[in-house]
């Protein structure tokens, strides 16, 4: 993707990422053969200190990066940045350890990067049309929230103007990660990517989903099916992070207020959900009182270990 294709444009110079926790070796594999012919290098950010190293073999020419501690998706993400920066890259796409990319994926991201918004806005980033592989459902894309949520189906074609793109799959180009700036490491792991695209946002650019890229994933450990909806259960560490993680936003002023009170509404409906109808509730509930705790104390980073504690299984 780098070679000139006649005259003297340089062509984009493409890196991918991978960032893993404690990924499955065969997942990881089959994902990386399957980015690697797309993109000029794949960078692996092994979050798993202490786990042996792949194969070469079975990292299909990614550069291996193992970072000494768990640096979250955040620092994942800023780590792959920093290098691919270094080496020229004019894009990184990132993808989650069990992304299911297709064969043409990145050809088609890049494409629809290029094109203009919607509202003529310089474009930060754009994803893939995603499907849950467990149901194979297509899901709706969220439209740029001011306080009332908007879903919206995907039609067949264009770009729709989104109010985030999620980290798997998403194309962001080097012009706009320098402008916004690095993904916020105190949030770890949840609102990442949201904190990232309200930023991008409040500085004047715009994200989109392209509706002929594709993208199979798998969101949370499983689903539950309510009232048409689907909500996605995840750890109850997750719930702490998504709570703790919420109430520091509060303390960010590139973020709507009408967009956090639109969110807090979102939360608790979907703690209380996973509260009533999600397995391990007592370590959930503890998990959430730390989050709140941890939250309006403004404490940012890893979580604690009294939260990854307070997750262990229900006797």
């Amino acid at each position: 993707m780098d070679t000139p294709a006649g005259g003297d444009t340089p062509q984009p110079l493409v890196w991918a990422c991978v960032v893993c926790f404690h990924p499955d070796p065969s997942s990881l594999c089959a994902l990386l053969r399957a980015i690697a012919p797309q993109v000029r290098r794949v960078i692996l950010i092994d979050n798993s200190p202490g786990e042996p190293q792949l194969p070469p073999e079975q990292l299909h020419g990614a550069l291996h990066v193992p970072m000494p501690r768990n640096a979250g998706t955040a620092g994942g993400l800023n780590e792959a940045w920093r290098q691919a920066l270094a080496a020229g890259a004019t894009h990184l796409v990132s993808f989650d350890q069990d992304s299911r990319p297709t064969p043409n994926l990145v050809h088609c991201l890049l494409a629809a990067l290029e094109r203009p918004s919607t509202k003529g806005r310089p474009l930060a980033a754009v994803g893939p049309v995603w499907t849950d592989e467990r149901s194979g459902r297509t899901m709706r894309v969220l439209a740029p929230v001011r306080f009332l949520r908007r879903h919206v189906e995907v039609p067949d074609a264009g770009l729709i103007e989104v109010n985030h793109v999620i980290t798997s799959g998403c194309l962001v180009s080097a012009a706009a990660y320098r402008a916004v700036g690095e993904f916020d490491e105190d949030l770890f792991l949840d609102y990442v990517d949201i904190e990232w695209s309200l930023r991008a946002r409040a500085g004047g650019y715009a994200l989109a989903v392209a509706a002929n890229c594709r993208m199979s994933h798998a969101i949370g450990e499983r689903m539950l099916q309510i009232a048409g909806r689907q909500v996605a259960v995840h750890s109850p560490l997750r719930s702490y992070l998504q709570l703790r993680n919420h109430l520091l936003l509060w303390r960010v002023d590139s973020i709507p207020r009408l967009w956090l009170l639109s969110d807090s509404i979102q939360v608790a409906a979907k703690l209380l959900v996973l509260l009533l109808l999600a397995p391990a509730r007592t370590g959930r509930m503890r998990c959430i009182f730390r989050g709140l705790v941890d939250g309006l104390r403004g404490r940012g980073g890893p979580p604690p270990a009294a939260a990854a504690q307070a997750e262990s299984p229900e006797s």
